[in-house]
């Protein structure tokens, strides 16, 4: 149809004239090019400050009604994240396949200096997870705290986003869809009745078994930190040994 592939030649060329602005910067300097991998690669600065806030307002010195209600909000932006991630990957898996712009041979795409062989060069760029994620961990900081959200936003943008487009892990697109994708489930978390459902049984747990509450806590925020690799790798060795079982 022609006003579909009207709207897509629109994004198409809109992606590639950012990449393309974004790219004329690659390969001058080894120093800038190296720093935005180790931000790219640095959990510690990509998702620290934003897990650290959640267990900040977690300790916070509160009473009563306030105390309890904040902490079901760290809880429900735990969930929110962990469902971002899970309806992240598959939209990945269902739409149709987009190729990194790294690897877009109409793009021409020049690697920035110490680029190398990635593993999710295989993966579907679109929607950016990492957007998903943690969007909707800015947008359930937000909810607790405009000031600090504002920031987190900021941060996400900056320092999470905007260096993927730079490596050529993504078009602008991919992180401009996962945007509202993210700030969406967290909005749904944050309804009183959907709190209710994803924190009051953990509240209960807590006051039942501190220990383990805060054991299965720290997994989770740790999990959720590092883009839940851990458990991808947990579940990929469950998919690979399950096929490999069957096809004998």
């Amino acid at each position: 149809m022609p006003f579909v592939a009207k709207i897509a030649g629109f994004f198409k060329n809109f992606d590639y004239s950012i990449l393309t602005f974004f790219n004329s910067f690659a390969g001058r300097s080894w120093y800038f090019d190296n720093l935005v991998h180790s931000v790219c690669d640095s959990t510690i600065l990509k998702s620290g400050p934003l897990v650290a806030l959640l267990w900040w307002f977690w300790f916070r010195p509160s009473h009563g009604q306030e105390k309890q209600k904040v902490r079901m909000q760290v809880i429900s932006a735990l969930a929110a994240a962990f469902v971002s991630l899970i309806l992240a990957r598959f939209l990945a898996f269902i739409l149709p396949f987009r190729i990194r712009p790294i690897a877009d041979a109409a793009l021409s795409f020049r690697p920035p200096l110490g680029s190398t062989a990635n593993p999710i060069m295989s993966w579907s760029a679109f929607p950016s997870d990492h957007a998903v994620l943690f969007f909707s961990l800015a947008t359930s900081i937000w909810f607790i705290s405009k000031r600090l959200g504002w920031i987190m936003f900021g941060w996400v943008l900056i320092i999470i986003c905007l260096p993927r487009i730079y490596l050529g892990l993504h078009y602008p697109t991919d992180i401009l869809t996962g945007i509202p994708i993210g700030i969406t489930v967290a909005w749904l978390f944050d309804h009183q009745r959907v709190r209710d459902i994803s924190a009051v049984p953990s509240m209960k747990w807590l006051n039942r078994s501190p220990a383990a509450f805060y054991a299965c806590f720290f997994l989770l925020s740790y999990e959720v930190a590092d883009l839940f690799e851990q458990t991808r790798v947990v579940g990929r060795f469950v998919y690979l040994a399950l096929r490999h079982a069957l096809n004998k």
